[in-house]
């Protein structure tokens, strides 16, 4: 029982996907350089982010 969880969290998904973002715009000739936030912007987005939609939808 002393064995640790690695808890999951989303950026495990992101990463992998803005990467092949990243390659597709470069397979097509479009600029890729620094189009993707660092992940430690994109976290601090994706945890405000549901908040100010729902500061915004009522």
């Amino acid at each position: 029982m002393s064995e640790l969880i690695k808890k999951n969290s989303h950026t495990d998904l992101i990463d992998p996907q803005a990467q092949r973002i990243v390659e597709f715009l470069e397979q097509i000739g479009l600029p890729a350089d620094n189009i993707i936030a660092e992940q430690s912007e994109r976290a601090i987005i994706g945890q405000n982010l549901t908040s100010y939609i729902d500061a915004y939808s009522d």
